[in-house]
């Protein structure tokens, strides 16, 4: 047997265990965020983000005496504040310059102005932690007002590390909630665990090379439009929106105008046609945001008929909700529920024991109910079907 095929090559590093992870835990079909055994939202009710800091450095929660020496050292002037030559540097870029760039950048730079720069010991890269974690508002703060024309505002020490970069910014004292607002984000955002910046990073730090360096290259990994810039790009969707009346109808024109389902592509190529037979009867379920939102009711169906020996046939109201739209299932689970048992009660008067769908939400839903009601359905996608006609063509 070759090697290959006892060592099959992966793309990228998807389904590959890299490293196991005692600081965060990510359960996405429960939607939990886990750090160090805590979910976050008890960290959010209870704690705030220096603390969390604290938790995820030294893997446990601090006494109240450790806690005060960790929230002075990210606190006290001489951390936070910049050096006066990178604020002249920042000066000097052009302003359509992302803050993630100058971020990026900037941490580069800071590399060479720290009183600890050439010591790679953990007590020496704990230090540079805590100047870097009390830097990097800064950085970002100075270089939104030197864009915006406007001179930097210098760090209060007596701010929260969150309250601290809205005043920053503005130039005016916070308010409660807009602190509590910009804490819970930095506390969500914390560690989300191997993802691709974290993995750039360890592959930096395994060189022995120094802490400034692994972070500039999680930043570098985390600039990707396919990571952190997704963040950037909401925040330009909302500067499109403006008004939040107009939201819904704005992401409905985006979805018909860009996102394509993959029935409507296989449609439009034509690929060559499945001769193996799949003689069995499917329904069809259309999802909420393809028929509704897309516009994408007929492609579906047009594929599913392509298969030989495949009959389909409509389930009574098809463009009923199950109860799985967005987070539907999570606010309104009661109606939600009922959604759910209306939609599988319809589909054994039609004889199928298929249900296809284009989104995993519905099948989701419609298997679950099915399990509960003792139904015997399978819910899978059109493209599954498909798979199984032509694996063996």
């Amino acid at each position: 047997m070759s090697d290959a095929a006892v060592n099959p090559m992966k793309a990228g590093l998807e389904d590959v265990v890299v490293s196991p992870s005692e600081i965060c835990f990510i359960d996405g079909h429960k939607g939990r965020l886990v750090y160090r055994g805590f979910d976050v939202d008890d960290l959010v009710a209870q704690s705030n983000f220096e603390e969390v800091t604290y938790l995820l450095w030294y893997g446990k929660l601090p006494t109240r005496k450790e806690l005060d020496a960790h929230v002075k050292a990210l606190s006290s002037t001489a951390n936070r504040k910049l050096p006066p030559k990178l604020i002249g540097m920042l000066k000097l870029l052009p302003k359509k310059t992302t803050p993630m760039e100058v971020l990026r950048t900037g941490i580069s730079a800071l590399s060479a102005f720290d009183p600890d720069a050439g010591d790679n010991s953990r007590e020496a890269t704990l230090r540079k932690t805590i100047r870097l974690t009390a830097q990097m508002p800064t950085l970002v703060a100075a270089w939104d007002r030197i864009r915006r024309g406007k001179p930097p505002v210098a760090p209060n020490p007596r701010l929260s590390l969150a309250g601290n970069f809205v005043y920053m910014v503005s130039g005016k004292k916070p308010t409660p909630l807009a602190t509590k607002t910009f804490d819970v984000a930095l506390i969500l955002h914390a560690d989300h665990e191997f993802n691709a910046s974290t993995f750039a990073a360890r592959v930096t730090a395994a060189t022995l090379s120094d802490i400034h360096s692994a972070v500039v290259s999680g930043i570098g990994a985390l600039k990707g439009p396919l990571h952190g810039g997704a963040n950037e790009q909401v925040m330009l969707m909302v500067e499109k929106i403006k008004d939040p009346t107009r939201a819904e109808s704005w992401i409905r024109k985006a979805l018909a105008d860009k996102a394509r389902d993959i029935s409507e592509v296989l449609v439009a190529l034509d690929p060559p046609r499945p001769t193996r037979r799949l003689d069995r009867t499917v329904t069809y379920h259309d999802a909420c945001h393809l028929l509704h939102g897309q516009k994408v009711r007929a492609q579906p169906r047009e594929l599913l008929r392509r298969i030989p020996g495949l009959t389909v046939v409509e389930i009574k109201d098809s463009d009923l909700c199950c109860g799985s739209a967005g987070i539907y299932n999570l606010t309104e689970p009661a109606m939600a529920e009922k959604l759910g048992r209306m939609k599988v009660e319809r589909i054994p008067e039609t004889g199928a024991r298929i249900v296809a769908a284009g989104n995993p939400g519905c099948l989701m839903q419609i298997a679950k109910h099915a399990r509960d009601m003792g139904v015997e359905l399978e819910a899978v996608h059109p493209v599954d079907l498909l798979a199984r006609a032509l694996r063996d063509a």
